[in-house]
Formats: structure tokens, C-alpha cells, sequence
């Protein structure tokens, strides 16, 4: 049984700029809170089959996954990724993220993430159908962090609170 989630983040800044900043996965750490490292492993422009890992510290534990882009359609601004939570230190579990950037009459957009946390065990998903809504406060407050980054403008590179710096190889995306 596969545990859904759903959240919206509107981001008062154009489509097509919220999805070039959501898909340079060197600028994770910048909105995803905790986040002390990100590591694109493949080279090249951004595709099906693209992996990072993502060391991130939550619910005072440090994890570190690898994600997997499953789909991409940069003209209808969509991207899905997967990590699978076997391989990884969490050891269980599939989590699938599926990004839809759209624009808004405004002018500005809105980011839409549906996903789903599954192959948890069958105990494990009755016991984690309680947290979920934890989760997803956690996914909820990545979204406005993503929002905060893309609408404030950023310190220069040097400045006090200029970011946090990663070891992430950072490549344009290709849209």
C-alpha cells in the first residue's frame, strides 16, 4: 500500500525561472532545509536516468539517498524523481517525487508535487500512515524554502549569508 502525498507551493516569480532553479540540483541545498551535501553523480545535462545523492539531516538522523530522475519534459516543465530507500541509509521504502511547475494567470507559478512513499513493509506502512502528515510538513516547508529562494534576491557570493557551500557540480539544465 502506497502512502500519497500532495502539496502546492505558489511562487510569485515566472514559470520557466522556478523551473531552471528546481532542476540545477545544485541548488538543493539551498532550499531544502538540513541539507549538508549534494553530489550530481552523472555528467552532462540533465535527463532520464540523471542521479544525485543528497546527505540531509532529519528527525535528528543524517541520511544520505541517491535520487534518479524517472521522467523529465522540460516544455511541459514536468520532473519525477525516485529514491529508493533500500539502498540508502534509510534501508526501506520507495519515495517517488513528482514535480509539475505551472504557470499561473498572475504571471507567477506554482509548484505542484505529488508523491508517494511505498514497499515500506506491510507493518512498517501502517505504523508510518500516522507519520505521513509529518512528511509531508517536512516536503510542504521544502517547497516554501524553494519558494524563498527563487523570489528573495541572494546575497553575492562572499557575502554574510551568501548560502551554504556543497560539493555539488552544478550544470545548467537542459530545457
Amino acid at each position: 500500500m502506497a502512502l500519497p502525498f500532495h502539496v502546492e507551493q505558489p511562487i510569485a516569480a515566472p514559470a520557466a525561472v522556478v523551473w531552471a532553479f528546481l532542476t540545477d540540483f545544485g541548488n538543493a541545498a539551498r532550499w531544502m532545509k538540513d541539507t549538508e551535501e549534494v553530489l550530481v553523480l552523472t555528467p552532462g545535462p540533465l535527463a532520464e536516468g540523471s542521479r544525485f545523492r543528497q546527505t540531509r539531516r532529519m528527525y535528528n538522523r543524517v541520511a544520505t539517498e541517491e535520487f534518479v530522475v524517472t521522467d523529465l519534459e522540460p516544455t511541459s516543465r514536468r520532473l519525477a524523481l525516485e529514491v529508493d530507500g533500500r539502498r540508502g541509509t534509510l534501508g526501506r521504502g520507495v519515495f517517488r517525487f513528482r514535480y509539475q511547475v505551472e504557470d499561473r494567470p498572475s504571471g507567477a507559478a506554482a509548484v505542484i508535487l505529488d508523491g508517494e512513499i511505498a514497499e515500506l513493509g506491510r507493518a512498517v506502512e501502517f505504523v508510518a500512515s500516522f507519520f505521513v502528515g509529518n512528511f509531508v510538513k517536512v516536503v510542504a516547508n521544502d517547497l516554501d524554502g524553494l519558494r524563498r529562494c527563487v523570489e528573495e534576491p541572494q546575497p553575492a557570493a562572499g557575502a554574510p549569508g551568501a548560502g551554504v557551500t556543497t560539493s555539488s557540480t552544478s550544470r545548467a539544465p537542459s530545457t
